[in-house]
This record gives C-alpha cells, sequence and structure tokens, in this order.
C-alpha cells in the first residue's frame, strides 16, 4: 500500500489477444513468441516513461518493475529467436542424437546456437545465414575484459543480470546543484536515458531476430522441415 509521500499512477494492464493472435504473430512458434516479447518489452517501455514522467526515475517498485520487465522482456525476445533457430536447424538437418537439444531447453546455449548456424552454414543455403551469424558475434562481443564487454546485446545481458541477482538496475547519478534525483541508467560505466536506451535497443533487438526468424521460416516454413531445395544453385 502506497504511503502519503508515495505517488499515485495509474496504468492500464493489457489481457488480450491470445499471443499467436498478436499482430505479425504469423502463426509459427518461433515468431510469435519472439513478437509476444517484443511486444511485452514495448508496453513497459512506455509504462516506464509514464511513470518516470509522473514520479521520475526513483527506485519506485512500479519503476523498477516496468524497468526488470523491459530488460527481460527485450532479452528474451533474442533468446526465443535463438531457441527457434537451434529446434528449426536440428528438425532441418535431421540430427541423429538420441536427445536433440530443442527437447532440452536448459542447455540453449550461445555455443549451441553457434554451432547450428556454422552446419545451415555449410548446407550453402539460399539465404544469407553467415552475414546474419556475424551480426550475432558482434553483439555477443565480450573483448578482451570479460567484465566489460564490448558487444551491445553482451552489454544489455549484463544490465539484465544486475537486478536478477541483486537490487536494482544501476544507476548513473548526475551530480547537480541542489537535487539529488536520479535520472539515467549506467550501461558499461556510460549514463543513458532509460527510456532512450530501452527504445533503441528495441529496434536493436527486431533487427537482429528478424533476419534469424527469416532462416527459419525458409527452412522449416509452417513448422514442416522443407522437402524443398533450400541450397544456392551450382554456377555453371
Amino acid at each position: 500500500m502506497n504511503d502519503a509521500t508515495t505517488p499515485e499512477v495509474s496504468v492500464s494492464w493489457p489481457l488480450g489477444p491470445l499471443y499467436y493472435e498478436l499482430p505479425g504473430a504469423d502463426g509459427s512458434d518461433a515468431r510469435s513468441w519472439v513478437n509476444y516479447k517484443l511486444t511485452a518489452a514495448h508496453w513497459y517501455i512506455g509504462t516506464l516513461q509514464q511513470l518516470i514522467e509522473e514520479a521520475g526515475f526513483e527506485r519506485y517498485v512500479g519503476v523498477e518493475m516496468a524497468l526488470d520487465g523491459a530488460l527481460s522482456s527485450l532479452n528474451g525476445a533474442f533468446d526465443a529467436a535463438a531457441g527457434g533457430l537451434i529446434r528449426a536447424a536440428e528438425m532441418y538437418l535431421l540430427k541423429e542424437e538420441k536427445d536433440p537439444v530443442f527437447t532440452r531447453p536448459h542447455e540453449f546455449k550461445d555455443r549451441v546456437f553457434v554451432n547450428r548456424m556454422a552446419e545451415l552454414d555449410r548446407q550453402k543455403l539460399d539465404i544469407d545465414v553467415a552475414g546474419v551469424a556475424a551480426n550475432v558475434a558482434s553483439a555477443l562481443e565480450i573483448g578482451p575484459d570479460r567484465d566489460n564487454p564490448t558487444g551491445w546485446l553482451q552489454q544489455f545481458r549484463r544490465l539484465r543480470n544486475t537486478p536478477m541477482h541483486q537490487n536494482t538496475a544501476p544507476r548513473h547519478i548526475d551530480v547537480v546543484v541542489g537535487t539529488d534525483a536520479v535520472t539515467s541508467l549506467s550501461v558499461a560505466g556510460n549514463a543513458q536515458g532509460p527510456v532512450e536506451y530501452l527504445t533503441e535497443t528495441e529496434q536493436k533487438i527486431l533487427a537482429l531476430t528478424g533476419p534469424i526468424l527469416g532462416i527459419i521460416d525458409h527452412i522449416i516454413p509452417h513448422g514442416i522441415p522443407s522437402l524443398r531445395p533450400l541450397r544456392k544453385p551450382e554456377a555453371t
């Protein structure tokens, strides 16, 4: 319950439609779930913006909930795309393992995703697998200092992990005479406006996951391993 000093802000919580009926779902399991995650992130970012406009970026419970939801949903969108790619690749490549990775979601790791992308690239498909893999590798790059990754998605993951294990996402405190207001997130040591940073990251996640979903649709259209030739035509 709010006390007399805590501002009251009214937020409308959505209900429907069913997640696979959202605009952009397109019937694919992976595409529908990624689309849901991005839709949720967009709602959390909009809600965070409303809360900041009305109450500031202090550590109110509602602010933390919106921030945590945006961080988790945006990261979840990439994870959902990567998991969908692992499943699609193993179906397309007809993996002979007794227990393929896609039946064990707890084994969905970056290493498995990278390996499956490399295997698909060796199939010489008529789609730019190598280019997509390179973009993902750049986003996930650790760099020479493991404590300070260089890839934008790796930095974002670190930001998401902080409130999962500690008490809040790190703030950047600007020293302004006459005020102690906190207005920024601290991302890789730099001050970032929370709404602006999350909105920019939302667009980056959208740009990164779209081509991954394109590969999934290419190799298992409608969720069915394709029987049509998908390789690039041989040069004559």
